[in-house]
């Protein structure tokens, strides 16, 4: 199980577009999935095991690049604060450099996530004036869940990949 996972190729630059489309939708289709945490700011959103292994699967470039559009169509759409803008791209910005630097390798794709939340959560404690101890401490359960997440989705979502 220490194999690294294969970047998906797009083909052409009209293919390329669609995919980054694509990958876009489905990260924001996906962070208004949450299941409830009993602490506050607590919850788990589908969408970051989603996040890294499309980080993973399809690259760093095409994941940020469809992060950046989620975010921008999320606002549009007044279903996204610039809070909730800052934490995902602090997110997207550590879970995929560890992805990267851990050359897909499952355990990189283990931890990813929950040190994207991590950082995330470290970057927006000082914005809200609250202790970074309290918001990490609350999300600990959703940063178990997303590596518990990583670890289910991954062969499903590779055999999906292959037969596109």
């Amino acid at each position: 199980m220490n194999q690294s996972i294969e970047i998906a190729s797009a083909r052409g630059k009209a293919g390329e577009i669609s995919l980054v489309a694509l990958l876009s939708a489905v990260l924001l289709v996906a962070g208004s999935f949450k299941i409830p945490s009993p602490f506050f700011g607590g919850e788990f959103q589908l969408s970051a095991p989603l996040a890294v292994l499309m980080c993973a699967f399809f690259g760093f470039r095409r994941y940020l690049f469809a992060g950046i559009a989620a975010s921008v169509v999320g606002m549009a759409l007044g279903l996204a604060t610039p809070f909730n803008v800052i934490v995902a791209m602090v997110f997207r910005l550590v879970a995929g450099g560890v992805v990267c630097l851990g050359r897909r390798h499952i355990a990189a794709l283990v931890i990813a996530g929950p040190l994207g939340t991590a950082a995330a959560r470290c970057v927006l404690a000082p914005v809200l004036g609250v202790d970074v101890m309290i918001l990490l401490a609350a999300a600990v359960p959703g940063m178990i869940m997303t590596a518990a997440a990583v670890l289910f989705l991954i062969k499903p979502l590779r055999a999906a990949i292959k037969r596109i």
